[in-house]
């Protein structure tokens, strides 16, 4: 290498009559080519760069312990990969445990015998020191912590239990959920709010407008207000949830009242075990065990009700339903129910009483108003000339 007026000249080296390694001085240069114009390596003073691969090599970047022989890739401990975009950290041979890749978009953290962390810190923290992360994504414990503090997990997510713990350590937890046009900034913007330190879930309508609250205080749910009625609409299984009219039951807050689908108000009683199944629609009478028995004699002022369930009316409000060893079954006291009558005894027309009949759970016509007074279970509601049938009645036992 020569000077000329303190300017230095370049350096090559020359293989096969091609330059294949410069020092290029006036540019600040060094390249490494594997033929003419194709540098492979070029390290630019100028731009503080470094430029490895391309023009029909990829370059990679490999970094070795003390260990490593420097020839074998695969104890590269840090490589650099630019054919497929890949940043790998190794604990040992082939044991990448922190991978960047960049084709996939992704970073792979652990394995091969390590768990993976991420750990973020506060300017003052040290950065030795895993507990003074403020974040903490734990891949052993499939957890994700943020803290406020050494130790003070305020917010943690918990794949293992499936859990999300909100709050604590001096610091009360709370979920705000946003419409579209909320600031998120200010929390009475909030349509949906979990409130632990209340104890409270709020549903509101717009700003300060809760019209759906959960008091776990009050042990309250109050429902409605702020310019809307509170309703509560239960369906059966074969409901749509969609169609109000196919609930069975509707508490309507704006008139106060209690809906009911169904027809009668029943009670469930103790069924004298012996005599067999009890169909719905079933004339039944007191025993003196206070058991009810199916009803065989006429003008019986033992008559109980009818067995609530037959044809298209159901109950609707079932007394008394508690778990026992005994035979129960729904007796209906008042209200619309079907019932099996015989018409052998006179035709029965709408409105004649009923009472008991000779016909084992069936009711007749009361044509003895003498007799009747305290054996009538109810009012017809359909006409029957003759034979047996099932009619549906107006309990009302008299």
């Amino acid at each position: 290498m020569n000077t000329v007026n303190n300017v230095f000249e370049d350096f090559i080296i020359v293989h096969s009559d091609q330059v294949t390694i410069h020092l290029d001085a006036q540019n600040n240069r060094l390249i490494f080519r594997s033929g003419p114009d194709e540098d492979r390596v070029r390290i630019d003073a100028n731009g503080g760069n470094i430029w490895l691969g391309g023009n029909g090599q990829d370059g990679d970047i490999f970094l070795f312990p003390n260990a490593g022989d420097n020839q074998t890739t695969n104890q590269a401990t840090i490589h650099l990969d630019a054919e497929n975009s890949r940043l790998s950290l190794r604990s040992g041979p082939g044991e990448d445990r922190v991978r960047i890749d960049a084709n996939g978009g992704n970073m792979r953290l652990g394995g091969n015998g390590q768990d993976g962390d991420i750990y973020l810190f506060p300017n003052t923290g040290d950065n030795q020191t895993s507990n003074q992360a403020t974040i903490h994504l734990d891949a052993e414990n499939s957890r994700l912590s943020l803290r406020s503090g050494p130790g003070e997990d305020r917010v943690r997510i918990d794949a293992n239990g499936g859990n999300m713990r909100l709050g604590g350590n001096g610091q009360d937890g709370d979920i705000y959920l946003f419409p579209n046009a909320g600031d998120n900034q200010t929390s009475n913007q909030a349509t949906i709010h979990l409130d632990a330190e209340n104890s409270r879930l709020s549903l509101r309508s717009g700003p300060g407008e809760d019209r759906v609250r959960i008091d776990a205080n009050g042990g309250n749910i109050l429902l409605g207000g702020n310019g809307q009625d509170g309703d509560i609409f239960l369906f059966p299984n074969t409901g749509d949830n969609e169609s109000f009219d196919q609930a069975t039951i509707h508490l309507d807050g704006d008139s106060g009242d209690i809906r009911l689908r169904n027809a009668d108000c029943a009670e469930d009683f103790d069924i004298n075990e012996d005599i067999g199944e009890v169909e719905p629609g079933t004339v039944m009478v007191l025993e003196e065990s206070s058991k009810l028995s199916v009803s065989s004699k006429p003008y019986d002022k033992k008559a109980a009700g009818i067995i609530s369930g037959a044809g298209d009316y159901k109950p609707g409000i079932i007394l008394d339903r508690q778990p026992s060893e005994n035979k129960r079954l729904p007796v209906a006291l008042m209200g619309k129910v079907y019932c099996k009558v015989d018409a052998t005894f006179g035709s029965i027309q709408v409105g004649d009483m009923l009472t008991t009949s000779p016909t084992v759970g069936h009711a007749m016509k009361a044509d003895d108003p003498f007799r009747a007074f305290g054996a009538v279970i109810g009012k017809a509601l359909s006409s029957l000339e003759k034979g047996q049938g099932l009619i549906p009645i107006l309990v009302s036992l008299q």
